[in-house]
């Protein structure tokens, strides 16, 4: 085990409320950004032509 982290083992690790919240915003970023990804054929065609019509 590395000498800067001898709390590290899985039952000793206890992450604080804001970092566990984090950690899930984080996740579901991930998420939405892979959903996102597979779906661009779908959304990226429409939004560049709204974006290119003329205002």
């Amino acid at each position: 085990m590395m000498p800067f982290c001898k709390n590290w083992k899985r039952e000793k690790y206890h992450p604080s409320r804001l970092l566990v919240g984090f950690q899930i915003f984080l996740f579901i970023l991930i998420i939405v950004g892979v959903a996102l990804i597979f779906t661009q054929d779908l959304w990226v065609p429409k939004l560049v032509e709204y974006l290119l019509l003329p205002k």
